[in-house]
C-alpha cells in the first residue's frame, strides 16, 4: 500500500544526498503540499532534518520558488491551518506544526531582503501575524522527549529578527514587540530553559539598541517594567515569572557589555535585577 508519509521521507533523503539537488524533471512544487502537510510531524528526522531543512536549502540557497510560489507560502503559513492551527492548545502535538510553520519566514524574509519582492502591505500582515502568534501561543515547550525541539518562542523570535530589517519597519512596530515580549515573560507558565533569551535578545539587542530604533529612554522604561512580576498574587506563577525574567535581563546585560556608551541601559539592567533578586536582600 502507498503510504505517502514514508515515500515524501525517501524522496527528501535522496535530495538531500544530491545537496538538495533536484532531478531533471522535477520541481519543488511538486513536493511543496506534502512537506507542508508533515511539517509538523512528530518525526523530528522528518519534520526538523528533512522537511525544513529542504525548505531552507530551496528557498535560500537553489532559488526554486519564484517570487509568486513565495508570497503564495508566506499567507499559507501564517493562516488559521499553520501557525495558527489549534492555537492555544498546550502540551499535545499541534504545537509542532505551529512551531515549524512560523520557521519558515525567516528564509522567505532573508530572500526578500535581497529582491523586495514584498510590498509594505504584506511586510505588515507577516508582522500582523507574528505579534498575534506571541500574544496566542500558549505551549512554550522547548525540548518535547522523544519527539524533538517544540521552542515556540525562539521560532517565532527568528523571523521577528529579519522582520525588523525589513523596510517600512518603525518606532511603533519595534514598541508592540518589546510589549509583546514583556506580556509573555510576565505570564510565567512555563520556565523558560532551552535559551529562548537569548534568540528573543537578538532581536532587542542587534535590531533596536544597536540600531538605535528606540531611544535609550524608553528601553530603559521597558526593562523597568518587568518590575511588574511584583505584582503577580500566585506564588508559582510569581516565581516562574520572576525567573524568566532575571535571565531574559542578564542576557540582555552581556550583550550590552559589547556596546560603548551603554552605561545607562547597564545601570538600569542592573537596578531592576537587584528589586528581582530575592538572594541580594
Amino acid at each position: 500500500m502507498y503510504n505517502e508519509r514514508e515515500q515524501l521521507r525517501i524522496d527528501l533523503k535522496r535530495i538531500k544526498a544530491n545537496d538538495y539537488n533536484l532531478s531533471k524533471g522535477e520541481k519543488a512544487s511538486d513536493y511543496l503540499d506534502l512537506m507542508l502537510k508533515f511539517n509538523g510531524d512528530t518525526d523530528s528526522e522528518l519534520r526538523d532534518s528533512l522537511i525544513l531543512n529542504t525548505f531552507v536549502y530551496w528557498i535560500e540557497d537553489k532559488g526554486y520558488f519564484s517570487s509568486q510560489e513565495l508570497i503564495d507560502l508566506l499567507n499559507r503559513i501564517i493562516s488559521k491551518d499553520y501557525i495558527f492551527y489549534n492555537i492555544g492548545n498546550e502540551n499535545d502535538d499541534s504545537v509542532f506544526k505551529r512551531s515549524f510553520s512560523i520557521l519558515l519566514v525567516n528564509p522567505i524574509l532573508c530572500v526578500h531582503m535581497n529582491s523586495q519582492f514584498l510590498d509594505r502591505d504584506m511586510i505588515l500582515k507577516i508582522k500582523d501575524a507574528l505579534i498575534r502568534y506571541l500574544n496566542e501561543e500558549k505551549d512554550l515547550r522547548g525540548y518535547v522527549q522523544e519527539k524533538g525541539w517544540a521552542h515556540t518562542l525562539a521560532h517565532a523570535a527568528d523571523g521577528i529578527d529579519i522582520l525588523l530589517n525589513c523596510e517600512g519597519i518603525n518606532e511603533e512596530v519595534c514598541k508592540e514587540v518589546l510589549l509583546t515580549i514583556e506580556n509573555k515573560y510576565l505570564e510565567g507558565k512555563y520556565f523558560l530553559c532551552a535559551e529562548e533569551d537569548e534568540r528573543l535578545i537578538n532581536i532587542i539587542y542587534f535590531n533596536i539598541i544597536e540600531d538605535k530604533l528606540l531611544s535609550d529612554d524608553y528601553i530603559c522604561n521597558w526593562i523597568k517594567g518587568f518590575t511588574k512580576v511584583l505584582e503577580i498574587k500566585d506564588k508559582t506563577t510569581k516565581f516562574k515569572a520572576r525567573t524568566n525574567v532575571k535571565n531574559l535581563l542578564r542576557s540582555l546585560y552581556f550583550r550590552m557589555l559589547h556596546l560603548k556608551n551603554n552605561e545607562q541601559i547597564s545601570k538600569t539592567i542592573l537596578d531592576v535585577e537587584k528589586n528581582l533578586n530575592l538572594y541580594l536582600e
